[in-house]
């Protein structure tokens, strides 16, 4: 009979021993001994051993038994990547998780709550209404939307924090001009300091230009709240640096030649927090995302007003400055996908941005007509599409 290889009988001890007799039980088996637990044995006398006692003394214990926890210890330290299984948070790092994101959005975006009515045609042939009726169009600077872009970088700091920096810049220019429609008609300004001559007197033709520009600088830090297979939550919290320019320029042939051209610039720099979204539908490339924040600037806006004419440069000059927080509320929601080899992805939604306690072109000149500068700040939004590409490497 071959012998076990753990409980085998040392051959001289084999030829003392009787077999066991059909009615003899054998001998207990050891107990074994757990991963760093402490071998213990009675005192046992040294003789042969018999069927009742044990076949093992203390020396005869396996050193991989004895050691089986350091073993699994250094198995896991050693095992590849493959062989370790992941969390939904660490898959979803190796598939989008890159060293250094490059994103540039185009925006299509128009300026709304920021008209400006400069002129309107009357008709001063009629009995002495006062003020005189009006007929025909209302010469009016509307914005249309415009495009823009917003370029950035965003540098991964793990599987669940990330820095991002980002510049977006944003023009828009409007123009328009109304003339009268008939000779009994004139065409008076809007925009005319009431003190001067000018004022009550009338042209033929009256033109309004008015632009919008701002820029936006955006440093990020970029935290994870919560993260699944199909969804993912982060938070963010930064700074923004903020340039507004509005530059508005009014002519009319009126007493030969009337210009009123305005200025308003806000510089601020303040603090960004948001929270974004994304979740993809089950075994698909294909995602819907969500972005909101809020950001409270501080800043000084400088405005000037300017009424000329042919004969004299500065009928009008004033110039008014004043701190403003500027509240600036950012939403945006669309669709995207990641291409197979997962370093592009693309996207499109839609963007809302309101601009609040801003002081506008319209109510500046208003506050410079009835010299009333007080509690200047309004609303001011900007709404669009957004489209992104974004490289992952």
């Amino acid at each position: 009979m071959i012998a076990s290889p753990l409980y085998a009988i040392p051959p001289a001890t084999a030829r003392t021993l009787n077999p066991p007799s059909a009615f003899q039980p054998l001998a207990p088996l050891p107990t074994p001994v757990m991963p760093g637990q402490a071998i213990t044995t009675k005192s046992q006398p040294q003789s042969v051993p018999t069927a009742e006692t044990s076949l093992f003394t203390d020396n005869d214990q396996p050193a991989s038994f004895t050691n089986y926890g350091s073993l699994i210890l250094r198995q896991d330290t050693t095992a590849s990547p493959n062989d370790v299984k992941q969390t939904p948070a660490q898959k979803a790092c190796s598939k989008w998780c890159r060293t250094v994101h490059l994103w540039g959005e185009f925006l299509y975006l128009r300026s709304r709550d920021s008209e400006v009515t400069y002129g309107v045609e009357s008709n001063t042939s009629l009995a002495p209404p006062a003020p005189p009726v009006q007929v025909g169009r209302v010469g009016m600077v509307d914005q249309t939307a415009d495009p823009g872009f917003r370029f950035g970088i965003t540098y991964t700091l793990d599987e669940s924090s990330s820095l991002t920096a980002s510049w977006a810049r944003l023009e828009s220019h409007r123009s328009d001009r109304i003339d009268r429609n008939s000779l009994s008609n004139v065409i008076e300004s809007s925009v005319l300091h009431p003190s001067t001559a000018a004022a009550s007197s009338s042209g033929t033709f009256a033109t309004g230009i008015h632009d919008i520009d701002f820029d936006l600088v955006d440093l990020e830090y970029r935290g994870k709240l919560s993260s699944s297979e199909t969804t993912e939550t982060n938070y963010v919290v930064g700074l923004r640096y903020v340039y507004l320019q509005q530059e508005f320029l009014h002519d009319n042939n009126i007493l030969g030649n009337q210009t009123v051209a305005t200025d308003i610039d806000f510089n601020g720099l303040g603090v960004r927090l948001g929270l974004e979204g994304e979740r993809f539908r089950h075994k698909s490339r294909w995602f819907v995302y969500g972005k909101s924040y809020v950001n409270f600037v501080a800043g000084e806006f400088n405005a000037k007003f300017d009424q000329g004419q042919a004969f004299d440069a500065s009928v009008v000059d004033t110039l008014w400055e004043a701190g403003r927080i500027v509240s600036i509320w950012d939403l945006e929601l669309g669709l995207g996908h990641v291409c197979k080899s997962e370093r592009l992805s693309i996207s499109a939604g839609y963007s809302f941005s309101a601009w609040t306690n801003v002081v506008k072109t319209d109510e500046f000149i208003n506050a410079v007509q009835t010299n009333n500068f007080l509690d200047l700040g309004e609303t001011m939004t900007y709404d669009g599409l957004v489209a992104r590409v974004e490289g992952r490497f």
